[in-house]
Formats: structure tokens, C-alpha cells, sequence
């Protein structure tokens, strides 16, 4: 005896599978093309402008079709001197990044003064044109 099986409903699955990237992409979400998601796709491609002695990958013009955003929890097993302070965490991607480059400019300009004035040049100069002035 034969059976024939009722036909599967094709209309379930197929609006599941356009929403979501699939299960074995564990049903990633179809990316939510917000505002501020195209303001941190475009900073993403164009970090190479921002810091230029770091050479980074390309990204592709689109964003993906597939994608989610969220915010990396440090866990309780990582190191204090790993985590981010309060201070340094930003509410965008791109604020956290201009942060970081212009602290970093900051500190190595800072570091530099330092070395001349450490150096004596600065000092000797001005010790120099003192004893001038008072002849």
C-alpha cells in the first residue's frame, strides 16, 4: 500500500529564511538599515583614513545582508587591565574610535614635549639668553 504525504506549507519556511540568515547561521537577523547603522558601516570602511600608519582590509561598499549590532560585555574572568574604564567607553562606535585616535595623538605629543624639555635643550637655551641679559 502506498501513501502519498500532504504537501509542505512552502510559505512558513520561505518568509523565515528571508528574515533570518538561516539555522546554520544560527538565524541571524536581516540587517536594520537605521541611520546610525550606515553612519558606523561607513566609519567601519573607512577606518583606514583614520589611523593610516594601521593598514586595515577593505569592506565592501554594501552592508551585509545579514548582521547584528550589540555591545562587548567584558566577562568576569577577563583582566581589569583588559576592560575598558568608564571613562574611555563611548555610546558609538565612532566615538569610541575618535577617542582612542585623538588620546592617542595626545599622548604621543605629550611624550615628545617631555623628551626635549627632559633633554636640556630647552633649559640650557634658556639659562643661555638669562645670562645674556644680565651683562
Amino acid at each position: 500500500s502506498l501513501s502519498v504525504r500532504p504537501p509542505q506549507t512552502q510559505s512558513d519556511t520561505a518568509k523565515r529564511n528571508k528574515n533570518t540568515a538561516g539555522s546554520e547561521w544560527f538565524d541571524l537577523p536581516k540587517t536594520a538599515l537605521t541611520p546610525e547603522f550606515k553612519r558606523e558601516w561607513q566609519l567601519l570602511r573607512m577606518r583606514g583614513l583614520l589611523d593610516p600608519k594601521h593598514q586595515k582590509k577593505a569592506l565592501r561598499a554594501a552592508a551585509p545582508e545579514y548582521s547584528q549590532v550589540g555591545e562587548v560585555i567584558a566577562g568576569p574572568t577577563d583582566f581589569f587591565s583588559a576592560r575598558l574604564t568608564k571613562r574611555d567607553r563611548k555610546a558609538t562606535l565612532s566615538g569610541e574610535m575618535i577617542g582612542a585616535i585623538d588620546g592617542q595623538k595626545l599622548r604621543t605629543k605629550y611624550a615628545g614635549i617631555q623628551r626635549t624639555k627632559a633633554s636640556g635643550k630647552k633649559a640650557f637655551y634658556q639659562r643661555l639668553v638669562s645670562k645674556r641679559k644680565r651683562k
